[in-house]
């Protein structure tokens, strides 16, 4: 007998009691019944796919939480796809889900609708397709914060309404010695270096058009010179040629520098001195 092509739902399709719909195999109260129970759980296995169906029991909460017996955490794991069951079908994404000893309690991001009393059952996402990874507010990340954990391109887009942009250190590329030294400006935008012996700094170009910094401290004893390799000696705000620094005993100068792309424009000031 030829399989069909259409899986019909034999448990509660009584006129389908054999795989083609119109042979009879048996009696209804025996033999039937197994092959309607058996069909069933084929077409359920089908319409699922991408879903797991786990059969735990659910209890409603909220419109965003339902509750389960024991420990459910590992498999009701934040970012994951779910479908939800009752008055309607409800497809969400799990924010949390946490165990108190007792039960674990799941909290949902529903695409549209809420849970509702009639809670009966919901399944999880198991394909690669029906799991989103998602941020906790849905789709960004939440008003409160969050951290970033690789590096973002906007793709030449804007970023307003900025309040303060903080660096994440004053990179310290320690004492200079003879040199030459190289400044890298992947370890950060914002870096400084002790003067300790007359030395030359290699300035690598950056990997980003924008203003750069670097701070030079004289040592204890000061009097130390510098000299540059990777900047444009023409290229001195206001300056012909390379600027005196502040070389007096622990003395500071600020170098600032933007980079076009393809070349440094350089500034300097001198701390403490006119």
């Amino acid at each position: 007998m030829p399989l069909p092509i259409v899986i019909t739902d034999m448990s509660t399709n009584t006129a389908s009691n054999s795989p083609l719909g119109s042979e009879a195999v048996g009696s209804p109260g025996s033999v039937d019944d197994y092959f309607r129970h058996i069909q069933a759980v084929l077409r359920q296995e089908m319409l699922q796919k991408s879903w797991e169906l786990r059969g735990d029991g659910t209890t409603y909460v909220s419109g965003t939480t339902f509750t389960m017996t024991g420990d459910q955490t590992s498999f009701y794991a934040a970012s994951r796809r779910l479908k939800a069951f009752g008055g309607a079908t409800i497809n969400a994404n799990i924010l949390s889900s946490s165990f108190n000893g007792a039960v674990t309690t799941v909290t949902i991001l529903p695409d549209s609708g809420t849970l509702d009393v009639s809670l009966s059952s919901v399944w999880l996402g198991v394909d690669p397709l029906s799991v989103s990874v998602i941020f906790p507010s849905g789709t960004y990340y939440p008003l409160t914060g969050g951290n970033l954990n690789g590096p973002i391109s906007l793709s030449n887009r804007d970023i307003a309404g900025i309040k303060v942009i903080g660096m994440f250190a004053e990179y310290d590329n320690g004492n200079s010695g003879a040199g030459p030294i190289t400044i890298d400006w992947s370890n950060g935008s914002d870096q400084k270096i002790t003067i300790n012996a007359n030395t030359t700094l290699a300035i690598l170009t950056a990997s980003a058009v924008g203003h750069y910094q670097l701070r030079l401290i004289q040592d204890a004893t000061g009097g130390r010179t510098t000299a540059f390799t990777g900047l444009s000696a023409s290229r001195w705000l206001n300056s012909l040629a390379q600027p005196t620094f502040n070389t007096a005993a622990n003395g500071e100068t600020v170098i600032t520098l933007f980079w076009s792309g393809t070349s440094y424009t350089q500034g300097s000031q001198k701390v403490g001195t006119p």
